[in-house]
């Protein structure tokens, strides 16, 4: 009888779980598929209206050999010896950065600095 019952029971729940749960679980993944496909990735070619490309030419020199930098088109590739550092000829506001960047040595300390001061930046020196 016990054994019986607990069946009965078992059934239930499983008929429960499929009806009220396994829903859910269907309604998460179209809401996900929904919101990824909206989503958009950066796109920025510097055609845009008040956009443009930077160039070696929108930098200068702060404290690195002049070949540690080197532009090719619109990207920048340093060799990291001597360590060095370059920055904007003018200050630059509302701007959008698309960069891929790596330090192939380990425990590098290296990267990019926005918004700073210029009286930080005259410290590199």
């Amino acid at each position: 009888m016990i054994l019986k019952n607990f069946q009965n029971h078992s059934i239930l729940g499983a008929i429960f779980l499929g009806i009220f749960v396994a829903p859910s679980f269907s309604e998460e993944k179209e809401t996900k598929s929904k919101t990824n496909s909206a989503v958009k990735k950066a796109f920025i070619d510097g055609t845009g209206q008040g956009w443009r490309e930077l160039t070696g030419e929108d930098f200068v020199n702060v404290n690195c050999n002049p070949k540690t930098w080197t532009w090719d088109g619109g990207h920048a590739s340093c060799t990291g010896n001597p360590v060095g550092v370059i920055r904007m000829k003018k200050p630059t506001k509302n701007f959008e950065l698309v960069c891929e960047w790596m330090h192939k040595k380990h425990a590098g300390n290296s990267g990019i600095f926005a918004w700073a001061s210029p009286a930080s930046i005259e410290k590199l020196a």
